[in-house]
């Protein structure tokens, strides 16, 4: 899946949760298999964990969160293994944590994509 087709997927994405559809969105996340799109930035651990947790709102939000931030990610660095690579290495700005590890919650995600945001405006380069 391109950064282009990943940006679109995200925006489906958030037309279905507009709706509030819950069926769909599930439908969505099973026939997109956004787990396997981000699957490269958790660890073992956190991939077990999440494709044992049963798709409802809670997982919704958390992969939507994982989908959002990789699609980001590869329009600031331009391609997949760059993001990739960004994401799941410590980062200083983060305290020597992993961008993947904080997209577990909303403030996590909000304080990773706020950086990479941060990287696209030239403040951290």
């Amino acid at each position: 899946m391109t950064a282009k087709s990943l940006a679109e997927t995200v925006e489906r994405f958030k037309e279905l949760r507009r709706k509030g559809d819950s069926r769909s969105v599930e439908a969505f996340i099973s026939d997109e298999s956004l787990l396997d799109q981000t699957e490269t930035i958790r660890t073992q651990e956190q991939d077990q964990a999440v494709r044992s947790i049963p798709v409802g709102p809670e997982r919704a939000d958390a992969i939507f969160r994982s989908v959002a931030t990789l699609a980001l990610a590869e329009r600031v660095f331009g391609n997949r293994d760059k993001a990739q690579a960004w994401l799941t290495r410590p980062n200083r700005a983060l305290n020597g944590q992993r961008p993947a590890d904080l997209l577990q919650d909303e403030l996590g995600a909000a304080v990773v994509q706020e950086l990479l945001e941060q990287i696209d405006h030239g403040i951290f380069a």
